[in-house]
């Protein structure tokens, strides 16, 4: 991966983070809803750090692209 694509979408996290942390503020998300995307947000960060493990758990798994895995 692109070291600027990796960039691009670390700052778009940080964005997210932000947008998620603003709707439990305003109390227009639940606790339960916040921890599910939080969860999410998280699991969308490792494999943006270290996308090693992810693409050899879809060859493993026989998946080709690596985001056709995330998608699955």
């Amino acid at each position: 991966m692109n070291t600027k694509l990796r960039l691009a979408i670390l700052i778009a996290l940080v964005l997210y983070f932000v947008c998620i942390f603003h709707l439990l503020k305003k109390k227009r998300l639940g606790l339960r809803y916040t921890l599910l995307w939080l969860l999410s947000g998280a699991i969308m960060v490792l494999i943006t750090l270290f996308p090693s493990p992810f693409a050899f758990l879809m060859r493993q798994i026989g998946v080709i692209e690596m985001t056709n895995g995330l998608f699955a």
